[in-house]
């Protein structure tokens, strides 16, 4: 896991420096609605939207990082907890 998968990470989920674990399930369940190939319509979509795929890799990379370390996804955190990052 590298600060450049985590900032990715981060972005694609939209999420702030100091977003919670509760706000990254949020977050995920919301685009997850919005990205599922069962659910998400091609016609009338607002902009690219991630794949399944990327979403799964982002929630999984950030609620693993977040669940051993329960800090903050500022670089400066990633640096700190990890100086290898």
């Amino acid at each position: 896991m590298t600060v450049d998968e985590m900032l990715w990470a981060r972005d694609l989920m939209g999420l702030g420096e100091r977003a919670s674990p509760a706000q990254l399930r949020a977050r995920y369940r919301e685009l997850a609605r919005r990205c599922h190939p069962d659910v998400a319509t091609v016609a009338g979509s607002a902009g690219p939207r991630p794949s399944m795929a990327e979403l799964n890799a982002a929630y999984r990379l950030l609620s693993s990082y977040m669940e051993q370390l329960e800090v903050s996804l500022t670089p400066a955190d990633f640096r700190r907890h990890d100086p290898a990052l």
